[in-house]
């Protein structure tokens, strides 16, 4: 007995689950990697403008002191971004929100004592006269509870349904229009599965086929017109020998005999034609049969070589995908290297600019010689030391901008400016080259998504063709072996027939030829045409038979002459004997006993 699961999804869930898990695990790998750039790329566009103005209004908070920047910030705006951007979180919640609807559902179909014994296998105290809502009310908070918990909620609900009673789950399926009719399987996976089954996107039905009706014929009471008549013509010429039977019953003429004769023959050339009709319709469907096996094997190769295509291809997007990966990781880990050398590059700043303001040497790089000695004494003369305080440390760490540090560390070498301004650039120009070359990747990856999706759709459509085609193969093969079952028991009844038939005239042979010996004309030529149409003797076997006959009553007739005439002399009184009288009166006393 087959088993019809309750899930019937698309193409894809029938194609291979470790193929659909690597190829789904690519996807989301790769998306986790884009997000990521986008994540940190506006991080990297937009840190240091918010934070060189200090944050808030001129870096002070609403009390008006100056605020302390969090370096966790950023890190925690980038990961509720890439939460915010989760294509599996609508799905996820979808799917929640499904599971436990049917589960409400499931608990619905169940009755107070059910409830009670659900509530005693997982732990939960009620009373006697807890209403069967509130029941239903603790198992779904418990069910909540397990989820919030961090517990998966397959698992969870799996624990649950297998303490439920099996015919329960029978029936919530048979209600969803997902009957079992077996047991073979567990029907906890089967309502686990519908659930997950509800989540996927609905896609609306498009008749690509005719639909089409296959009925088994041995159902039917209706027969095709070619059998109807073989068995009509059979009927009749039965019917005609069982009248031709019945009037030799009534009537005892050989002209009913012959009449019988010839329904019984007529009877028999129907059964031979309608035999022959029926071998060659059996040969013919044989035929077709090799014929869809011949097809089905040729379908079976075209499978196999797509198959392998699908494997190449699936082998092909898989090593580009992790390429792709990891060209997306090692950029990545480039811009993170660049966010840390600007960063090193500003504490370095703010540490030589503290050092500067400490040691009081002018405001000069540690090593960097003064390009007039005069001019950088009056300088370092002229700072007071209220200016030297006002650079405290906490001012200085609120200082995020690499120029503003570098004005604030009075450089006065234009070539070490330029320099620097060039390196920066620099890096920018590579930033955004990055930034391109990161689009670029982007967009050969979803072309190499797109040709992937094609190829496998089509690969669905042609799986779905070849179990179509299977199904009609499997009717087909129903059909043919129901009518070469109504062919064998035509050929059996014929032969019912012809065996009966044989025994007939086996049974009315002794009597025929019984009656080859009779000694009325009549009969005798009668007989001899009975058994030539039965085909007992052939027409010389019967004229042997009668010749036989004639000749025996001959020789019969003469050995009774012959007797007769031997006892007549002996009767006869020999002359002049002494007993002539009495001879005499005794001959004479027999012949009036003949007489009499």
């Amino acid at each position: 007995m087959s088993t019809q699961t309750p899930t019937q999804t698309k193409p894809s869930s029938s194609s291979s689950p470790k193929h659909s898990g690597l190829i789904n695990s690519a996807h989301s790998n790769i998306h986790d990697v884009d997000i990521r750039l986008s994540a940190v790329r506006t991080n990297s566009r937009g840190e240091g403008k918010t934070e060189g103005k200090g944050g808030g209004k001129n870096g002070r908070d609403s009390t008006g002191k100056k605020k302390r920047k969090n370096k966790s910030d950023g890190f925690n705006k980038t990961f509720g971004r890439i939460k915010s951007l989760d294509p599996l979180a609508e799905e996820n919640r979808r799917r929640l929100s499904n599971m436990e609807r049917g589960f409400e559902e499931l608990l619905g179909l169940h009755n107070t004592v059910e409830l009670s014994s659900l509530c005693g296998m997982l732990s939960l105290k009620i009373e006697r006269k807890t209403k069967n809502s509130e029941k239903k009310d603790l198992i779904m908070g418990l069910v909540r509870k397990r989820i919030d918990s961090g517990e998966s909620s397959d698992s969870v609900y799996i624990s649950i349904l297998k303490w439920m009673w099996e015919g329960t789950l029978f029936e919530y399926l048979r209600a969803k229009g997902q009957p079992l009719h077996s047991t073979e399987n567990d029907p906890r996976g089967f309502v686990i599965a519908y659930w997950r089954k509800m989540t996927k996107t609905i896609v609306p039905f498009d008749p690509y086929y005719v639909p089409t009706t296959l009925n088994n014929r041995s159902e039917s009471s209706l027969m095709s017109p070619d059998i109807s008549a073989i068995l009509d013509t059979m009927e009749r010429k039965e019917a005609a020998v069982k009248a031709a039977e019945q009037r030799i019953r009534r009537e005892h003429d050989y002209t009913n005999v012959l009449t019988y004769l010839q329904s019984v023959s007529g009877l028999h050339g129907v059964e031979r034609e309608g035999r022959n009709y029926l071998i060659g319709e059996v040969e013919m469907c044989r035929a077709k049969v090799g014929h869809a096996e011949e097809s089905m094997a040729m379908l079976n190769k075209q499978l196999t070589d797509l198959e392998n295509r699908h494997e190449y291809v699936k082998e092909r997007y898989t090593s580009n995908a992790s390429h792709v990966e990891f060209l997306g990781s090692t950029y990545f880990d480039q811009l993170v290297d660049s966010q840390s050398s600007q960063t090193f590059l500003n504490n370095l700043l703010r540490r030589q600019l503290l050092d500067i303001r400490s040691d009081g040497n002018g405001g000069q790089f540690p090593g960097e010689e003064p390009d007039n000695e005069s001019e950088d004494a009056k300088v370092a003369r002229a700072k007071s030391d209220a200016t030297v305080r006002a650079n405290s440390y906490e001012e200085i760490m609120e200082i995020h901008d690499t120029e503003q540090l570098l004005r604030r560390l009075g450089v006065r070498n234009r070539r070490e400016r330029h320099a620097l301004k060039t390196e920066l650039r620099d890096a920018l120009a590579r930033e955004s080259s990055l930034i391109s070359s990161v689009s670029r990747l982007e967009e050969e990856l979803e072309d190499q998504t797109d040709r992937a999706d094609d190829a496998e759709n089509t690969l669905y459509a042609l799986r779905a063709q070849s179990d179509q085609f299977k199904d009609r193969v499997a009717a087909r093969e129903a059909v043919i072996e129901t009518e070469a079952n109504e062919y064998f028991d035509l050929a059996a009844q014929s032969m019912a027939g012809e065996k009966d038939a044989a025994h007939r005239v086996a049974a009315v042979t002794p009597h025929i030829l019984g009656m080859l010996r009779s000694d009325s004309v009549d009969v005798v030529s009668s007989a001899a045409a009975v058994a030539e149409g039965l085909g007992i003797m052939s027409r010389e076997g019967v004229a042997e038979a009668v010749e036989n006959a004639m000749m025996m009553k001959e020789e019969t007739r003469q050995r009774e002459a012959a007797i007769m005439a031997t006892v007549k002399r002996a009767k006869t009184p020999k002359k002049g004997g002494k007993d002539k009288g009495k001879e005499t009166k005794g001959a004479k006393s027999g012949k009036k006993k003949k007489k009499k």
